[in-house]
């Protein structure tokens, strides 16, 4: 094998083996949020877009809720959240929160109303 095709192969398995191994960097997305990465700072500025289904009351809100509280019921997700918006009858949009100060796992939780309501949807990320 000529030294050409060496660096040349050498170059490309550096090249996968770098875009791979930054998988924290890759966009997290489902059906109601999407987040730029995986992984946030303590106290950095984490840029949330979300996608609520139209009717919703104008006080439901999205919350930063410690991954390890159970999911399904919007008071459950009111008594543990960290930090949280109301929608205000917006469907679509890009919210701005500050990520938690404790690292952890957390969810960002998509709650029908704040009167007792239930958990829509969520999307999982880390603190560090």
């Amino acid at each position: 094998m000529s030294i050409v095709k060496i660096i040349f192969v050498l170059f490309f398995a550096i090249l996968f083996i770098g875009l791979n191994s930054c998988s924290d960097k890759k966009k997290l997305s489902n059906d109601y949020f999407t987040l730029p990465r995986v992984e946030f700072k303590t106290g950095e500025t984490i840029h949330l877009i979300f996608h609520a289904p139209e009717g919703l009351k104008t006080n439901a809100w999205i919350g930063i809720i410690p991954s390890n509280v159970k999911h399904g019921s919007e008071a459950e997700n009111d008594q543990y959240d960290v930090t949280y918006q109301y929608l205000y009858g917006k469907t679509k949009s890009t919210m701005m929160f500050t990520a938690p100060a404790q690292p952890g796992n957390y969810d960002f939780r998509l709650n029908s109303t704040d009167e007792n309501g239930v958990e829509l949807g969520s999307i999982s990320f880390v603190v560090k």
